[in-house]
């Protein structure tokens, strides 16, 4: 008697379609978490920003003397220093790599996109109220104003606000 030996298995195309299907699973999954994954560097990002700006406040008050906050433009960079002598304070803020300051907006200025610029603070903490456009490594572009008086940081806002704001800003108080 001779015994028959079946043997089971998946064909070639089954384990294919499986493969598609995991596949097509496995990308519908990361659309899904890429936005929020997004808007979470965004705010990690304007948040660094901001505490940064906070400490040179903060140190503005603490020495009793101006100080600069040095913002180099499209290498994603800031520094603080003494504005008389140049001199470097404390360690910079490096932002993430492929991550990068495109744009600062000041009142009264043109949109600077390169180069450095200078922020400064007087001995009590006191700044022009300015604008950062952050740029993430997926190359989306956040925005971030900074009060000048007050330090507060608004870190959702769009680029029209930021031009309405800085504009009204250039025409005054008496401005709508």
């Amino acid at each position: 008697m001779k015994a028959d030996r079946t043997i089971k298995a998946f064909s070639l195309v089954e384990l294919t379609v499986v493969l598609l299907i995991v596949g097509l699973a496995a990308a519908a999954v990361a659309l899904r978490v890429r936005g929020p994954l997004r808007q979470a560097v965004a705010r990690d990002l304007a948040g660094q920003v901001a505490q940064f700006d906070h400490l040179t406040r903060t140190q503005a008050r603490a020495l009793d003397r101006p100080l600069a906050l040095a913002v180099e433009l499209n290498r994603g960079r800031l520094r603080r220093t003494d504005p008389e002598s140049g001199q470097v304070l404390g360690p910079a803020l490096e932002l993430p790599a492929g991550c990068t300051i495109a744009a600062l907006r000041l009142p009264g200025e043109p949109r600077a996109t390169a180069g450095e610029v200078l922020l400064h603070y007087s001995r009590r903490g006191l700044s022009t109220t300015y604008a950062l456009c952050l740029e993430d490594v997926a190359r989306v572009r956040h925005w971030l104003l900074v009060a000048g008086l007050t330090g507060q940081v608004e870190t959702e806002i769009e680029e029209r606000e930021v031009e309405r704001i800085v504009e009204a800003l250039e025409s005054g108080p008496d401005a709508g």
